[in-house]
């Protein structure tokens, strides 16, 4: 049995509390050359808070002024958007800023992160942010979006991939799948970096080389640049757009089961699948997407069939 921090993640927060680098410290309790998605869902849930908190800075609430207002440009550019999908959202104060500087911008929203400490803080920022009824979150991992192939007209994310060095290709996939026209990445510049700012990208297991992950895979790179205004030294954001087809989302955005990819159904208090019989659980508001979520829960099928007896008037469909 393993009895490492990855499966007793209240061990990290000591670590925290000393105010320790959690994913190095991670890195280097279990031997690891790369963060894990466990090692970063452990590190980003007990930073939850952190953001908004810094957010409130007046230094900080200008650098995020200035960062929404060059990705709202950036994605304007790319013509009319009827769907978002902000995968890495976070505490959603990237999102926020970017909704108030991108007019009229897209109708519908989701965000989705595998924190669901930093997503609660989100709700509630989005809430005092006005953007609360645009906005649907979900937790789940950006390895397995629980969404199906093309849902988004754009999907993007601001700094997200940055810790998930070395499995650059493979989110990169996984994101491009559920895009229908646009995936664009504002993540670490590392290439336009200097050379002490690339140490630092070494060290904490950032990103690296997406154009050409992006390439590599045979997807259509359309930009590949730094962002401008340049808003950190120390970690610079690059913009790379991947163009996938030219088809617009017609229909509204769906979670799907992780297991299976079926659409789900909103019953009180989760999304169910009928066809693998799972139950996805919505706590605090807040819907738990990822494949290790699912709670077999076959009753939940007859509930339904018994429901729609009911509305059509007890005939058996």
């Amino acid at each position: 049995m393993r009895r490492g921090i990855l499966s007793a993640p209240w061990r990290a927060a000591d670590v925290w509390e000393r105010g320790d680098n959690v994913l190095q410290h991670i890195r280097a309790i279990e031997g690891l050359g790369h963060n894990t998605e466990d090692a970063v869902r452990i590190s980003y849930d007990l930073q939850a808070g952190t953001y908004v908190a810094n957010a409130a800075r007046a230094d900080c609430a200008r650098a995020l002024d200035t960062f929404a207002g060059a990705v709202a440009r950036e994605l304007d550019a790319l013509g009319p958007c009827g769907s978002l999908l902000d995968v890495g959202v976070g505490e959603a104060t990237s999102l926020v800023p970017l909704l108030r500087k991108w007019t009229p911008g897209p109708a519908l929203i989701h965000g989705c992160d595998l924190s669901w400490s930093r997503l609660s803080v989100a709700r509630s920022y989005c809430e005092e942010g006005g953007v609360a009824e645009r906005v649907t979150l979900a937790m789940a991992p950006m390895s397995a979006l629980p969404y199906a192939d093309d849902s988004f007209d754009t999907v993007v994310t601001m700094h997200a991939l940055e810790p998930n060095g070395g499995r650059e290709r493979e989110l990169i996939a996984e994101l491009h799948r559920v895009a229908s026209r646009w995936l664009v990445l504002f993540e670490p510049d590392y290439e336009g970096a200097t050379e002490s700012a690339r140490a630092r990208m070494r060290e904490h297991g950032y990103c690296r080389g997406l154009a050409d992950h992006a390439r590599a895979l045979g997807f259509d790179v359309r930009v590949s640049r730094p962002l401008v205004p340049a808003i950190s030294e120390t970690n610079p954001t690059a913009v790379t757009i991947i163009a996938k087809n030219a088809l617009a989302r017609s229909a509204a955005p769906v979670f799907v089961c992780p297991r299976l990819g079926a659409p789900l159904v909103r019953l009180q208090d989760c999304y169910y699948c009928p066809e693998s019989l799972l139950a996805y659980p919505v706590l605090g508001g807040i819907a738990c997407l990822g494949a290790d979520h699912g709670i077999l829960a076959s009753r939940l099928s007859r509930t339904l069939e018994e429901a729609a007896m009911a509305s059509a008037g007890g005939r058996r469909l």
